[in-house]
């Protein structure tokens, strides 16, 4: 599983020092997992079978999978990180294994009235130990106590990557009568080739990857009206960027970039900002 997270997250092009892990399991390993916990209370007592005394098979695989994954790439396996990966996996047998529990208390259930609903509509961990809770006293009666071992293996679905948001801010100055402050579109038709956005945000897209790129300002100025003087505040929210760290000479020359590739903005101040 680790060279597997590794080559996924080699692949994402994401930079970091340290992260945190996520890990979306299928539901039937809560329901086996609740199971077990009832076995143990029958052979132990309830005194010796404490919830929050038993880790959950979620945990234990997030704690050895971090911890492997943390010693084969030297970043920090931590509770808190501005980067977080996600493992999600999938299970062939959920609705086979958990039908009996739909079958005997359909009310824990509520999703399986819609319309369109999917086995995963249905078959949430809510609606699941809300339903075994609900058995309690005869869960013994409708699943064999151990669970017996599954015929099928969990098999990773998604391995998934984000970053916390970067954001940049600056000031710039419009030079055009004939330039908008956004793309400005009317009945889905472009009323202007560009916008002072655009001619921001291309730049940086190219030289800061990331999914998306969002512009805000400091109010707006009409179309036909210049930005001159100390210019107009703005702000990018680049989501999901690849990097976090950036020098300020990089911001500086990002900056450059985007005067030379126009004459109709100028952006000044340039740098990265907290929220």
């Amino acid at each position: 599983m680790v060279p597997k997270l590794d080559d996924e997250v080699t692949k994402s092009g994401h930079k970091f020092k340290d992260f945190v892990l996520q890990v979306a399991q299928p539901v039937v390993v809560d329901l086996r997992d609740r199971l077990f916990l009832f076995y143990l209370k029958q052979k132990l007592g309830e005194s010796f079978c404490i919830d929050e005394n038993i880790p959950s098979v979620k945990d234990i695989c997030k704690w050895v999978i971090g911890s492997q994954y943390g010693n084969l790439t030297n970043t920090g396996f931590t509770p808190s990180s501005d980067f977080q990966i996600l493992i999600s996996s999938t299970y062939p047998d959920t609705v086979k294994e958990c039908f009996v529990l739909f079958k005997n208390c359909i009310e824990a259930f509520p999703n399986s009235r819609k319309s369109r609903a999917t086995a995963e509509d249905i078959y949430t961990k809510k609606a699941v130990l809300n339903a075994m809770e609900a058995l309690s006293s005869k869960i013994d009666k409708l699943y064999t106590l151990p669970p017996s071992p599954p015929d099928k293996c969990c098999t990773f679905h998604e391995i998934k990557c984000t970053h916390s948001p970067l954001y940049l801010g600056g000031r710039y100055n419009k030079y055009s009568r004939e330039l908008s402050q956004t793309p400005w579109l009317v009945d889905g038709e472009r009323k202007m080739e560009s916008s002072v956005n655009e001619l921001i945000t291309d730049v940086v897209q190219k030289r800061i990857l990331a999914d998306k790129i969002i512009f805000s300002a400091s109010g707006r100025e009409d179309v036909d009206v210049k930005m001159l003087g100390d210019g107009r505040p703005f702000v990018l929210e680049l989501l999901n960027p690849r990097r976090l760290e950036w020098s300020d000479e990089e911001i500086k020359a990002i900056e450059e970039e985007i005067n030379k590739s126009s004459d109709l903005i100028a952006v000044k101040n340039l740098q990265v900002i907290s929220k």
